[in-house]
């Protein structure tokens, strides 16, 4: 018998069960697809839109997304010219306002919902800092990319107006969206974050007593699927739940050396191939979302089934 007394248990795992006295199968379901929640047409939202964080913060959901140019003005490279990080909010998760935020001037307007305007950020995860010893100035903290492979953080007191803070870590490639929350269960800060091996991209974590010394980065390891995968994101946290399950929802990234017929059944297949004339793996890649689960934050049981697979686009 295993106690758990008052605590949920989500069945993604089998910890809690003896499948050598069961016939039942395990099987994986999958997310279904519904209504258009957002469009994103404003100007400074151009034609990018990567790295969202979503969480609830007391009675209402919050969303921050960087928005970026694919290519330069005279579409010949990809090449940004600025990042802007976007903000939305909603009470059901399904219908989201932009707030006109006046926080940052874009071709001559504040009227717009950017909480951060840049030409070297990459990636941008907020999350409300649960741990009772945080100052209410650093409520909501982000993590960061700057340039030469450095992760950052800033800092707020409301969630909108954020202040430079430090530097996290440098023992990675931080290319990515990494993300980072306050594990109450362990009483430590925990980051997960993008670097490589033998040229495979994987996934690293440190935790922290503070927010500011850092274990040094260990890479996850797996359990189930074996395969090494080139794992572009993470989307760790705590299941909202059952906070002592960690659950992952990783970006699986592959890429083909060549064009084959396979590609050329895909929607838009042309587009593909004007973009491989930029660089190859733009017309290449293909990606879907694999569900990971941990109980100690370090070794994550992975299927090799894709959770979420790749629409139309």
């Amino acid at each position: 018998m295993i106690a758990i007394g008052d605590r949920r248990e989500l069945f993604v795992d089998d910890a809690l069960l003896d499948m050598s006295r069961t016939d039942a199968a395990e099987v994986l379901h999958h997310p279904v697809r519904r209504e258009l929640m957002m469009t994103n047409d404003a100007p400074w939202e151009a034609n990018g839109w990567t790295y969202y964080t979503v969480f609830e913060d007391e009675g209402r959901f919050r969303m921050y997304y960087l928005s970026q140019p694919m290519y330069n003005l005279e579409r010949t490279r990809h090449d940004c010219p600025f990042h802007t990080i976007g903000y939305a909010e909603s009470t059901d998760g399904i219908h989201w306002v932009k707030p006109s935020l006046g926080l940052f001037e874009f071709d001559g307007s504040r009227d717009n919902n950017m909480v951060m305007v840049t030409d070297t950020m990459d990636a941008f995860h907020v999350f409300r800092d649960e741990n009772p010893l945080c100052p209410e100035e650093e409520r909501y903290k982000a993590v960061y990319t700057k340039p030469h492979h450095q992760l950052w953080c800033m800092v707020s007191a409301d969630g909108l107006h954020f202040r430079e803070g430090w530097l996290l870590c440098d023992q990675g490639r931080f290319d990515s969206h990494n993300t980072a929350f306050y594990d109450a269960a362990a009483g430590c800060y925990r980051c997960y974050f993008r670097d490589f091996h033998d040229g495979i991209r994987d996934i690293r974590m440190m935790t922290s007593a503070d927010f500011r010394t850092w274990t040094a980065p260990e890479p996850i390891t797996y359990e189930g699927c074996l395969e090494d995968f080139q794992m572009y994101t993470n989307g760790v946290k705590p299941y909202f739940r059952a906070p002592q399950l960690y659950i992952g929802l990783p970006t699986r990234y592959v890429e083909r050396k060549a064009w084959t017929p396979n590609y050329d059944g895909l929607c838009g297949a042309e587009h593909r191939k004007w973009r491989m004339t930029l660089n190859p793996r733009f017309g290449l890649a293909t990606t879907d979302c694999l569900l990971m689960t941990s109980r100690d934050g370090r070794r994550f049981r992975r299927h090799g089934e894709a959770f979420l697979t790749p629409g139309p686009e």
